[in-house]
């Protein structure tokens, strides 16, 4: 099965704009638009150290289903929650995911995705997704 990674991978490789767009609408699904929103959303600060926490790379990893992701984002932005209980939740995220996948939930954290993919402008997923990511400087 094909992982997050190699999906956005093929997408970042490709040299037609246009079809950058087109294959990014059609590879979104929550967790992919999660990932845009977090990782280019202003409003969103998930308030954690920068870079890569201790983690265990997993060869038989997945990604997590609709409602666990979900589930582990409301737990990662429960600000009532001490500092180390979430990101506990973030180490046990990146500990499921398969590990290609896991810098990329690094790089959305971080606000960093053009780290590992790099055409994936803030301008690039703001005309891939403009209900969820805004351009330039808004």
């Amino acid at each position: 099965m094909e992982t997050l990674y190699e999906k956005l991978k093929k997408i970042d490789d490709l040299k037609q704009h246009k079809r950058k767009i087109d294959q990014l609408r059609e590879v979104e699904d929550f967790t992919v638009r999660s990932i845009f929103m977090a990782a280019y959303g202003k409003h969103i600060d998930l308030k954690m150290p920068k870079g890569a926490p201790p983690y265990t790379k997993n060869e038989e990893g997945s990604l997590p289903s609709h409602q666990e992701f979900n589930d582990i984002i409301k737990k990662m932005m429960n600000f009532n929650d001490k500092q180390y209980m979430r990101e506990k939740y973030f180490i046990d995220l990146l500990n499921k995911v398969h590990e290609d996948d896991a810098p990329i939930f690094i790089a959305m954290k971080d606000k960093n995705i053009t780290e590992v993919f790099p055409s994936f402008t803030r301008d690039l997923m703001a005309e891939a997704y403009p209900k969820f990511v805004k351009g330039g400087d808004s």
